[in-house]
């Protein structure tokens, strides 16, 4: 830990990799833990799926939303109530580097938006696969936020475009999409700027991004 804190003292571009095991204490469950993670508890037979991956699957999404819709309602709502998730102390300490005026980027491969609800600022944080802030109409393009579809999450039940009944699509990547344009332009931006790399709550073991470091610490 000592380490940890000195790194960011001596640093001023400070970039944060995070995974799901950053709000695995906010009560959402990460993907691949044994017996706790999402592909293990997840019933995929009783949503309708061969496998917990179709869950993220963009021609399975296409077909029937509501498997994806189902799984909303337990990341939204972790504790089994109306109540939203909290940001843990790791997505407070984002806020407070950026607030010492040293982070540089946070690269999130979480879709919760947990990192802006501990203050981090929107232009500091890019989510490499989407987040569920939003969502966009396929057929009409119309973009509803989380808020006004949020009651519908909280039913766990899926719901179409009011304006021309098309599927709702989150703001997320599905496996079968590509990752987001503004992945690869703030990877460009960064790239000769940051001076330590903090990885938080991921094994890596998803590729998302490389940054060649002088210094890596792995938290």
């Amino acid at each position: 830990i000592e380490s940890v804190v000195n790194l960011i003292k001596e640093r001023r571009n400070v970039v944060v990799l995070t995974g799901a095991g950053i709000s695995v204490s906010c009560g959402i469950p990460d993907f691949r833990s044994k017996d706790t993670g999402l592909y293990s508890i997840l019933d995929a037979e009783e949503l309708g799926l061969s496998c917990p991956e179709e869950l993220f699957d963009w021609e399975v999404f296409q077909e029937s939303p509501q498997p994806f819709y189902t799984f909303a309602r337990k990341l939204y709502f972790p504790l089994g109530s109306d109540e939203r998730a909290k940001p843990s102390d790791s997505h407070k300490l984002l806020s407070l580097l950026e607030r010492q005026k040293k982070l540089l980027r946070v690269y999130t491969q979480n879709i919760d938006g947990l990192e802006q609800e501990a203050g981090v600022s929107s232009k500091k944080i890019v989510y490499a696969h989407g987040s569920l802030q939003f969502a966009t109409c396929l057929t009409c393009k119309r973009k509803v936020s989380a808020k006004e579809i949020e009651p519908d999450i909280l039913r766990a039940r899926y719901e179409n475009s009011l304006v021309c009944n098309g599927i709702l699509k989150p703001g997320v990547t599905f496996f079968g999409e590509t990752l987001h344009d503004n992945v690869g332009r703030s990877l460009e931006v960064d790239y000769d700027k940051v001076d330590a790399l903090i990885v938080i709550g991921t094994s890596l073991s998803v590729y998302v991004c490389r940054l060649d470091v002088r210094e890596v610490t792995v938290a």
